[in-house]
């Protein structure tokens, strides 16, 4: 299971998403938006926790399975072609 705790400013102490509405100045800064493939390869690691829970439950959805299985694919999809663009930017 991935780590999607948040963290108090002085401790590595894990805290919720309620605390830190609760505590905003307790709170370490926003450092800015999640580059893409943090962003996708979250997504990505969400999409597969919720497949393995269909497949646990003794009524999974197999339509939810194969949607969340293209959405993998075109996350996926997303990264490689915005990692060729990078390159073509860098002139790579």
């Amino acid at each position: 299971m991935l780590n999607r705790g948040m963290y108090t400013s002085d401790s590595a102490e894990r805290s919720t998403p309620q605390d830190f509405f609760d505590n905003p100045d307790e709170q370490k800064p926003v450092l800015g938006v999640k580059p893409y493939y943090v962003a996708a390869w979250q997504r990505i690691g969400d999409l597969a926790e919720a497949i393995e829970r269909q497949f646990e439950s003794p009524n999974g959805d197999t339509e939810l399975v194969q949607k969340w299985a293209a959405e993998i694919g075109w996350q996926c999809s997303m990264i490689e072609s915005l990692k060729e663009e990078e390159k073509h930017a860098d002139g790579e």
